[in-house]
């Protein structure tokens, strides 16, 4: 039986220093992958990084995924890439009457935007090894949603499943 490796393979893990992120960049240097971290925080990516397997074979890279020039250094500082698991991510916790438009704006700058903005750059041949793995993680609150808050998050839910990326 062939177990899952990922040795030798490059992968960028956004939202790594907490939550889902930060379990994928574990997960992954068990799999044996070289990981380049990303997240705002430097101290909590560098805690992550005290959690993987692999001394010294992993990358952590402070960056804001909604600030468009870092994202473009980030992308320019990693090289060619294997994989991508995009889970930097947040919620709006608060009922659906008291967000406002710059609430949901910033919701989707760092869930959805950015997630394209990567995707755009990594989707090029040159920064990208020849079979790309993304992944995108998204709230299962985008399908079910949750008391006061679950209508925003359906919206959100839909205008993520209307796009379909293809690096090839």
């Amino acid at each position: 039986m062939q177990t899952l490796t990922l040795k030798g393979k490059r992968v960028v893990i956004t939202g790594a220093s907490s939550g889902i992120g930060r379990a994928c960049a574990i997960l992954a240097s068990q799999l044996g992958a070289k990981v380049m971290l990303v997240a705002r925080r430097e101290d909590k990516l560098r805690e992550t990084i005290s959690l993987m397997d692999g001394d010294g074979d992993h990358d952590i890279y402070a960056c804001d995924v909604t600030d468009s020039p870092a994202l473009a250094n980030l992308v320019a500082r990693t090289g060619k890439i294997d994989g991508l698991v995009h889970a930097a991510g947040i919620g709006p916790m608060c009922p659906v009457g008291m967000i406002d438009r710059a609430h949901v704006e910033s919701v989707f700058r760092i869930n959805f935007f950015s997630f394209l903005e990567l995707m755009k750059h990594y989707s090029k041949v040159r920064n990208r090894n020849e079979k790309l793995s993304v992944v995108a993680v998204s709230s299962v609150s985008a399908m079910a949603g949750w008391g006061g808050g679950g209508r925003l998050l359906r919206l959100q839910g839909r205008a993520e499943r209307k796009y379909t990326l293809s690096c090839n």
